[in-house]
C-alpha cells in the first residue's frame, strides 16, 4: 500500500463522508501524506463543488485535522476547475482559501463560439447530450477543445498536479472514437509535451477503472509509455469519493506504472 493519496473529496463537494472522517481514515490506513481537494468553487451555481460560503469552515475543519492527526501530513488544497475566461484564476483562490496544494482539472469543455459548457463526467447521458447539442456530434473538435483547455491550464494556471488528462475518454467508452485513433493520440501527446514543458507533475488516476467505466487508468496504458519516454513526473491518486475507495486501485496503478517502465 501506499503512503500518500493526493485525491479525494468529502461531502463539502461530491463526497460522501465528512471531510474529517475521510482524513481520519486515511490516517487509519497508513496514509502519511494527504490531500484534502474538494472541488473548488465556480462562479454559477451547480451541484458538486464547494460553496464559497463554506470557505472559513473548510479552512477551519483542515486546522483541527492536523492538530489532531499530528503524524498525518495534511495539505490543504482543491481540485481547480479551470474554464477559460469564466473560472477564477488559481493563484487568486490559493491566496483567498489559503491553500498548499492545487490540483488542476478539466470537467466542463467550453465551446469557443458558442460560450457553452460540455460537461463530460457524471452519468453517460451528460457526455452523449452535450456532444449532440453544443458540438453538434463533432466529436475531433469536441475532443480537441478538451486538450486545449487542459493545456491552457497547464501554461496560465500551474496547478501542483494535473488531474485526470485524458478524462476525455471515459464516458466515450470506445463509442465516439477510439483512443487508438491516430488523431487521438496525437492530441494526447501534444498535451504530454506541454506538460514536459511545463514542469508538471501528471496523477494516476484508477478511479475509472474501479468504477468500472475504463479498462486502463487515467492516463491510458498508451500514454504511460509516452509520460516514461519523456521522463515526465508523476503521483497515484485515487480519486476517492467515499471511506473505501481512499485505498483502492493503488495497485493496478502501480501495476501500470511498472509495465510502462516508470
Amino acid at each position: 500500500m501506499l503512503h500518500f493519496n493526493y485525491h479525494l473529496h468529502s461531502s463539502f463537494s461530491d463526497g460522501q463522508a465528512p471531510l474529517w472522517q475521510m482524513l481520519q481514515k486515511a490516517a487509519e490506513a497508513g496514509i502519511k501524506y494527504v490531500a484534502a481537494t474538494d472541488h473548488g468553487p465556480l462562479p454559477f451555481q451547480n451541484e458538486w463543488s464547494i460553496k464559497q460560503s463554506h470557505r472559513k469552515d473548510y479552512i477551519t475543519m483542515i486546522d483541527e485535522q492536523r492538530d489532531y492527526l499530528p503524524d498525518t501530513t495534511i495539505f490543504r488544497g482543491l481540485e481547480l476547475e479551470y474554464i477559460p475566461g469564466t473560472s477564477v484564476a488559481f493563484n487568486k483562490l490559493k491566496e483567498l482559501w489559503q491553500l498548499d496544494f492545487l490540483l488542476g482539472s478539466v470537467h466542463l469543455v467550453k465551446h469557443a463560439e458558442s460560450g457553452k459548457l460540455w460537461f463530460i463526467d457524471g452519468p453517460s447521458k451528460n457526455y452523449d447530450l452535450g456532444l449532440d447539442k453544443i458540438f453538434k456530434q463533432d466529436i475531433k473538435g469536441g475532443v480537441k477543445a478538451y486538450f486545449d483547455q487542459i493545456n491552457d491550464m497547464m501554461r496560465t494556471q500551474k496547478p501542483d498536479v494535473v488531474a485526470h488528462i485524458d478524462k476525455i475518454r471515459m464516458n466515450n467508452n470506445g463509442r465516439f472514437f477510439k483512443p487508438s485513433d491516430d488523431w487521438y493520440r496525437k492530441l494526447l501527446e501534444e498535451s504530454l509535451a506541454v506538460a514536459k514543458n511545463q514542469g508538471c507533475i501528471l496523477e494516476v488516476n484508477p478511479r475509472g477503472f474501479y468504477k468500472q467505466k475504463t479498462s486502463d487508468l487515467f492516463p491510458s496504458d498508451y500514454g504511460l509509455e509516452i509520460i516514461h519516454n519523456m521522463d515526465i513526473p508523476v503521483t497515484i491518486n485515487t480519486d476517492a469519493h467515499e471511506i473505501d475507495e481512499l485505498t483502492l486501485g493503488q495497485d493496478e496503478a502501480v501495476k501500470r506504472l511498472q509495465k510502462a517502465g516508470i
